[in-house]
């Protein structure tokens, strides 16, 4: 996942979908655009695809993370955690039960090796979260420090990473 800020008012977070993900998506890029509340998809070459705003929702995306199996994972500030699957590269079938409730969600990030079926979110109060990737449940909080950064997951251990500690959670 990379961060940075735009513009001097929102931060862009991006993902790549791995290859083999859901709806031939392989290797598109995902970048949050808050200021216009989607998020915009890129084919590997870099060309624009879509932009994805599900009638209005997400309203403030702040963070993206892509699955293993290609699943997006959208943190919108305002409304939680949503889940969307890949159709085909630039269309999603939202997950019935998004978005995941998740106070302040911004920063997301996918599970990988151990921790598959899992995302991880920061919120507002500084504090990391893992849910259940398919139901949204919470199952618990990660860190009670300062972990407002940009969150990643080391796909070979499965570890979360915090930007912010620079080292695993």
């Amino acid at each position: 996942i990379l961060s940075t800020e735009i513009g001097g008012s929102a931060e862009a977070q991006v993902a790549v979908a791995p290859p083999g993900s859901a709806g031939n998506t392989g290797g598109d890029i995902y970048v949050t655009n808050a200021e216009h509340g989607q998020i915009d998809v890129f084919a590997p070459s870099g060309a624009f695809i879509a932009s994805y705003a599900d009638g209005g929702s997400p309203s403030f995306p702040c963070g993206v993370s892509v699955g293993p199996g290609g699943d997006v994972y959208i943190g919108d500030f305002s409304q939680g955690v949503y889940k969307v699957t890949p159709t085909a590269p630039g269309t999603f079938t939202p997950a019935a039960n998004t978005p995941f409730p998740a106070a302040g969600a911004c920063n997301v990030a996918a599970g990988y090796g151990s921790s598959a079926g899992s995302v991880f979110y920061s919120s507002v109060g500084h504090k990391a979260f893992k849910l259940d990737a398919t139901t949204g449940a919470l199952d618990y909080e990660v860190s009670a420090g300062n972990s407002a950064g940009g969150l990643s997951v080391d796909p070979a251990t499965g570890h979360l990473v915090d930007a912010d500690t620079l080292g695993p959670m």
